[in-house]
């Protein structure tokens, strides 16, 4: 997140180093995982980290420093990255698999989102470096862009001409 006085510069070049990091701890898990079943093994702090990572790749690909961009390569990444947290999964119905499906059905949701700008999220500092503030961002953050979607597609009965039945 930007402070105060910050390089716009600095800031694009930091996202990248971000994403960049991120998209390696989804790859070395999964390398770790086809050599020694890594991920079925994993504690909980490797589901979180991976799910970190998987917000700082959708993050960056849903704000404008994408624009313009040739992104093919996303998509399977985002798809790795899911089928890494799921293989974390213990049974059926916990965190892993009900995250994992809210990922993905945001990321179908793509397409209807708006951009975002990582300057508008407003300036924050966080003195820990445990990942949970930035994930929880982007938790809060699609969960208001599905509300919006959702609400956009609703048709309101009134604007219609119809009227709601009346108790």
């Amino acid at each position: 997140m930007p402070l105060p006085g910050y390089s716009p510069e600095m800031l694009k070049r930091n996202l990248i180093k971000c994403y960049t990091t991120a998209e390696a701890v989804i790859y070395q898990a999964m390398r770790l995982h086809r050599e020694t079943s890594f991920l079925h093994y994993a504690p909980h702090f490797v589901f979180r980290t991976l799910l970190s990572a998987i917000c700082v790749i959708m993050s960056v690909h849903l704000s404008s420093y994408t624009r313009g961009l040739q992104v093919d390569s996303v998509d399977p990444l985002i798809k790795e990255a899911i089928r890494a947290m799921r293989i974390c999964s213990v049974q059926e119905g916990d965190l892993h698999i009900r995250v994992t499906n809210m990922i993905e059905k945001y990321w179908n949701l793509r397409a209807h989102v708006p951009r975002s700008d990582p300057s508008d999220a407003g300036v924050s500092d966080y003195t820990r470096r445990l990942g949970a503030s930035l994930t929880f961002w982007c938790l809060r953050r699609w969960r208001k862009d599905v509300e919006q979607t959702r609400d956009a597609s609703t048709p309101n009965p009134t604007q219609q001409g119809l009227e709601l039945p009346r108790k």
